[in-house]
């Protein structure tokens, strides 16, 4: 039985490549200029994170004792 396609993507993989890589791009330039305000500004807006960004060694040693050997 031949395979019959009710539609047709319009788009391929690299569609909306080069916007992608704008968009990136301008994150980026807007947390090097602006620093680690933007940076949760986006981690927030994007992900909904608003807790801390770094880690210390404390919290990572207590999540590694969690994990089953």
């Amino acid at each position: 039985m031949a395979i019959k396609h009710l539609k047709k993507a319009a788009k391929t993989p690299a569609s909306g490549e080069n916007e992608t890589r704008e968009i990136a791009a301008d994150m980026l330039t807007a947390i090097e200029t602006e620093g680690e305000d933007k940076a949760r500004e986006y981690g927030s807006k994007l992900h909904g994170w608003n807790g801390d960004i770094v880690v210390g060694t404390n919290v990572i040693t207590m999540a590694a004792e969690k994990v089953p050997h």
